[in-house]
C-alpha cells in the first residue's frame, strides 16, 4: 500500500526548510521571527517529518511478527535507507573543509558519530550536516519502533501509549523550553529526542485509527487541510522561536501539524489532477536528498558566488538557480543510490509479501 499523499507533504516540509534555512544564512529579511510563516515553517515542517515517518513506518510493517531476527533486519533495512545519502553530503562537506578552511582538524569520534547516524543516541548536537539532528533523532526512534507497533496493536497498550505520548509533550512544552530565551541557547534541549518522540508516536497512533477511512472523501480534507494551514499561517505569535515551542501555544501549532499530516494522510493521493501530483510527487521522491544536500550546498554556494554586495532581486534570481541545481542533484541522487539502496535493503527481508513505501525523513 502506498499512500503518495504524505509524500507530497514530505516534500513541501523539504522545500520550506531549504527556503528557510537560505533566508537565514543569506538575507537580513527577518524570517526567523516566529510571527512569519518561514519562521513557523523552520520548526514545524521537522515535527511533520517525524509524524510523517511514523505513519510510514507503520504502514509498511503493520503485519510483521517481530522477532529478534526481524528486528535486527528492521534496523539494517533503516541504517541502509537513511546512511548513503548522508553519507554523500557529509563527503561534500568534508572536501569543502579540507579544501577551503584553513586549521581544519578531523574530530574522529565526531566523524564516527556521523558515519554510523549514532548522535542522536550519544550526544544530538555532534551532527555535522545542517538539519542532521532530526535523522539522529530518527534512529533513536527506530531503535524502539517495534515496542511502539506492538503496543498500538493493542487497545488498552494503544491508550497507554497515547496517554504516556501525551503527558510527555505537555511536560515538554510547560517545563522544558523557556520562552523568554532564545532558541539558539536551548538548542541542545529541544533536539533532545525525548523532546520530539512524541511526534513519532501520534503518527503511528493516527496511521492506525484512520487508515480506514483513506481516500474516502478527498474534497473535504483538501479544504479542511487549507483551512489548518490559514490557521497556522494566523494564529497570534511573535518574537523569538522559543515562543512557538513553549506552552499553550506549542500545542496549538502541534495539533495544527498533526492535523495537516493526517488530512495529508486521509487524501491518498491526487492523481486526477494530473499537473499538481507530478509536482508534489517529485518533490516527494526528492525530499530526502533535498533536505541533506541543502545545507552542504550553501557552503559552496557562499564561496564561489555569494556576495555580501548582492541587492534583494540579485539574491532572490541567484537563490533560485541554486534551488534548480539542488533539485538536479537530489533527483540524481534519488535515481543513483536511494533507488539501487531500497531494492537491496528489500533483500535483506524475508517477508516477500511486505508492502513497502518510501520512509525517509
Amino acid at each position: 500500500m502506498r499512500i503518495q499523499s504524505i509524500d507530497y507533504l514530505r516534500g513541501l516540509m523539504s522545500l520550506s526548510i531549504v527556503i528557510y534555512h537560505f533566508s537565514l544564512s543569506f538575507t537580513n529579511w527577518g524570517f526567523s521571527d516566529s510571527n512569519t510563516l518561514l519562521g513557523r515553517l523552520g520548526i514545524y515542517a521537522v515535527t511533520a517529518f517525524y509524524i510523517i515517518s511514523g505513519m510510514a513506518l507503520y504502514l509498511a510493517h503493520r503485519a510483521d511478527k517481530w522477532s529478534s531476527s526481524q528486528y535486527g533486519i528492521f534496523i539494517a533495512r533503516r541504517f541502509l535507507r537513511l546512511a548513503p545519502v548522508y553519507w554523500v553530503a557529509l563527503i561534500a562537506f568534508t572536501v569543502f573543509y579540507c579544501g577551503f578552511v584553513n586549521g581544519f582538524t578531523f574530530d574522529k569520534w565526531r566523524y564516527v558519530q556521523n558515519i554510523f547516524l549514532l548522535f542522536g543516541i550519544t550526544n544530538p548536537t555532534k551532527y555535522m550536516i545542517m538539519g542532521g539532528w532530526s535523522i539522529g533523532n530518527e534512529v533513536v526512534f527506530y531503535l524502539f519502533f517495534p515496542i511502539f507497533i506492538v503496543m498500538v496493536k493493542n487497545r488498552m497498550l494503544a491508550s497507554v501509549l497515547l496517554v504516556l505520548s501525551v503527558l510527555l509533550l505537555l511536560y515538554c512544552s510547560f517545563f522544558m523550553i523557556n520562552p523568554s530565551v532564545t532558541l539558539a541557547r536551548q538548542w541542545a534541549t529541544y533536539i533532545n529526542p525525548l523532546n520530539q518522540v512524541y511526534y513519532f508516536i501520534f503518527g503511528i497512533l493516527a496511521a492506525k485509527w484512520f487508515l480506514p477511512l483513506v481516500g474516502t472523501n478527498k474534497k473535504i480534507c483538501i479544504s479542511l487541510a487549507l483551512l489548518l494551514f490559514l490557521i497556522f499561517i494566523l494564529y497570534p505569535a511573535s518574537g523569538n522561536q522559543a515562543i512557538i515551542i513553549h506552552g499553550i501555544t506549542k500545542l496549538v501549532f502541534s495539533m495544527i501539524t498533526l492535523g495537516l499530516c493526517v488530512l495529508f494522510f486521509l487524501m491518498q493521493n491526487l492523481q486526477n489532477i494530473k499537473p499538481l501530483h507530478t509536482i508534489l510527487y517529485f518533490l516527494g521522491n526528492v525530499s530526502y536528498p533535498l533536505y541533506l544536500l541543502h545545507g552542504v550546498s550553501f557552503l559552496y554556494f557562499r564561496k564561489w558566488f555569494f556576495s555580501a554586495e548582492m541587492d534583494n532581486q540579485q539574491l532572490i534570481i541567484s537563490g533560485l538557480i541554486l534551488l534548480l541545481v539542488l533539485l538536479v542533484l537530489s533527483w540524481l541522487c534519488h535515481i543513483g543510490i536511494e533507488k539501487p539502496v531500497i531494492r537491496l535493503s528489500k533483500c535483506l527481508s524475508n517477508n516477500k509479501g511486505q508492502h513497502t513505501i518510501n520512509t525517509s525523513t
